[in-house]
């Protein structure tokens, strides 16, 4: 629950940057960024860390790309729930969850002179 918590206000300081910053970065590039959590048979999370997927000229460009892989059909195998959120339009969740392992990918639309929240991979 701490966890949650700690997301949403994550998520909604994020937000806040985004809705009041956006028209300073309209006509810059955009960076689609991604993480990714896996956890384990033992319920052990790898702390994620961001990568670039992506760099876009607009806001609408990258948004657009956020929305093609919404779309995308949901897993086949019916052993795994296949859950897709958007926060906000600048953002897409995607957890896939057997029961015993699971990974959720978050993808992150940003202008090109703001980094991701958190660690970066190497």
């Amino acid at each position: 629950m701490v966890e949650a918590g700690k997301t949403m206000r994550g998520s909604s300081a994020m937000l806040c940057l985004l809705l009041f910053a956006a028209p300073a970065w309209a006509d810059g590039s955009w960076i689609l960024w991604t993480s990714t959590n896996w956890r384990g048979p033992d319920g052990k999370e790898e702390p994620p860390a961001f990568t670039i997927y992506g760099s876009y000229p607009s806001r609408e460009a990258c948004v657009a790309e956020l929305d093609a892989g919404e779309k995308l059909p949901p897993s086949s195998d019916p052993g795994v729930k296949d859950i897709r959120d958007r926060a906000a339009p600048t953002t897409l969740h995607v957890i896939l969850d057997t029961g015993t392992l699971g990974v959720g990918s978050h993808f992150l639309c940003l202008p090109d002179t703001v980094d991701p929240p958190g660690p970066k991979a190497k």
